[in-house]
């Protein structure tokens, strides 16, 4: 079944390669290399209470992603529309074995700001699907603490803001490179997926690459 799945999502990212139609100047594909902090806040308490509660066994992962640009300039050169698939490697600092963790979705950027003349800035949501090898041990922590169920399969949440590497340091070779923040997110939807409630949340570092 692991490979069932696994197969379904690069089936799916490998589909949508086909020629959309884009302007020469317009990018195509993406990548995206980032590393994360595990922390034990709620998603409600990261993104609103501003409230940062580190893992206390320091766990962590770094991560590879690549994306194909499905439509751009929608709503007048505002949002592009891309699919994306990623791998996670979880170093779980000794609590157990460390293992990959396979995600897909569909992301939705918006690039249009009142400072984007100055300095080009992307902020994006991905909603997709992920399975994991393991359960990391963050998901056991707080899962355990609310006495739920676990799951290699859940929904996968990611989102966060990039600005233009070339904009802040005006090294021309940098104009197609992004440096950013995130969270990278997976969770049962209030046990819609698995009978799970809660997850878990890495805040990210990340350095994206547009290919035209």
């Amino acid at each position: 079944m692991k490979k069932v799945i696994i197969g379904l999502f690069f089936l799916a990212f490998l589909v949508s390669f086909s020629d959309s139609g884009f302007e020469p100047d317009e990018p195509k594909y993406g990548i995206k290399l980032m590393y994360g902090n595990g922390y034990k806040s709620t998603l409600q308490n990261l993104v609103i209470d501003w409230d940062y509660n580190r893992d206390p066994a320091k766990t962590s992962l770094v991560g590879l992603s690549g994306e194909k640009y499905l439509w751009t300039n929608i709503w007048n050169g505002s949002l592009d529309i891309s699919a994306q698939a990623g791998l996670i490697y979880h170093l779980e600092n000794g609590y157990q074995d460390d293992f990959f963790q396979y995600n897909a979705g569909v992301k939705f950027t918006w690039k249009k700001f009142p400072w984007s003349k100055y300095v080009r800035t992307k902020v994006y949501v991905l909603e997709g699907l992920s399975y994991a090898n393991k359960i990391p041990y963050l998901e056991k922590e707080n899962l355990d603490f609310e006495g739920k169920e676990h799951s290699n399969f859940l929904n996968y949440l990611e989102f966060g803001i990039a600005v233009n590497l070339r904009d802040i340091t005006r090294i021309e070779p940098l104009d197609d490179f992004y440096g950013g923040v995130g969270i990278s997110h997976r969770s049962g939807i209030f046990g819609l997926i698995n009978g799970v409630h809660g997850g878990s949340n890495y805040v990210t570092f990340y350095l994206e690459k547009e290919f035209k």
